[in-house]
This record gives structure tokens, C-alpha cells and sequence, in this order.
């Protein structure tokens, strides 16, 4: 689990990031009228499709991963009272 979650968090990094170099991008694009800014805010919004559908399936299975550890966690302690 632990794997799972500090992929998580340096993939979920690097996509919050990515959409200020997006903006940032397209805002220079705005300002110059510089068609190499439009095609990298494009290309940089790809990418973060991409990480965006990745960091939904891994924080699924996050979330599974730690709903079954509660699980053996409360059975443990159900079978320690009795």
C-alpha cells in the first residue's frame, strides 16, 4: 500500500503542476500570438489526460487497498475479544 500511495502522490503532484504550465502556456500564447505556446499547452493537455485516468485507477485501488486492511484490522480485533 505504501508503494501504491507515493505513486499517487508524485504522479497527483505533477499533474496540479502541469495545469499551471498550461495556463501559463496559453497565456503566452494569448499575449504573443506564438503558435509554438498554443501547440505545447496542447500537447502539455494530453499528458495530463493521461495522469489524470491513471491517478483515478491507482487512487481506486488505493481506496480498496485500504478498505480491505480496515477490514482484516476489525476482524483481527473481533477474534482478539473473544
Amino acid at each position: 500500500m505504501g508503494l501504491s500511495l507515493a505513486f499517487h502522490i508524485i504522479f497527483a503532484a505533477i499533474g496540479i503542476g502541469l495545469f499551471f504550465l498550461m495556463v501559463i502556456a496559453e497565456g503566452m500564447y494569448l499575449r504573443t500570438h506564438s503558435p509554438i505556446y498554443l501547440e505545447l499547452a496542447k500537447r502539455w493537455a494530453r499528458g495530463s489526460a493521461i495522469l489524470f485516468a491513471v491517478g483515478a485507477i491507482r487512487s481506486i485501488k488505493l481506496v480498496s487497498q485500504q478498505s480491505m486492511s480496515e477490514v482484516y484490522a476489525l476482524k483481527t480485533n473481533i477474534e482478539n475479544t473473544n
